[in-house]
């Protein structure tokens, strides 16, 4: 049995904020608001709503794997860490190191 999920509700200003995101995921909500000519408060309920939503379902890193000395293997473990979590986790964990490896 398919559950099927209700539409978000989007305009304009939804949609423009999501092609901004989906160009540069690490754009700052001041650089995002500026861009919208949207104030501090609207820009940042806009966006925690497609989160909260998963509209937005997360932010990547793309990283070269060789720069950092990381196999495909351990690679494909972090990937598959990431994706059990969710947005806010990540957004918790976002500030921790990368551990270095023993």
């Amino acid at each position: 049995m398919s559950t099927k999920r209700p539409k978000v509700e989007m305009d304009t200003v939804d949609r423009s904020m999501l092609r901004m995101l989906q160009d540069d995921g690490s754009l700052s909500n001041a650089a995002l608001r500026e861009k919208l000519s949207l104030s501090v408060t609207p820009c940042w309920r806009r966006r925690e709503h497609l989160e909260d939503e998963s509209v937005i379902t997360g932010y990547h890193a793309n990283i070269d794997r060789r720069a950092i000395g990381l196999d495909l293997r351990r690679q494909a473990g972090v990937a598959w860490i990431q994706s059990s979590l969710t947005l806010r986790e990540v957004k918790a964990a976002s500030q921790l190191p990368i551990p270095d490896e023993n």
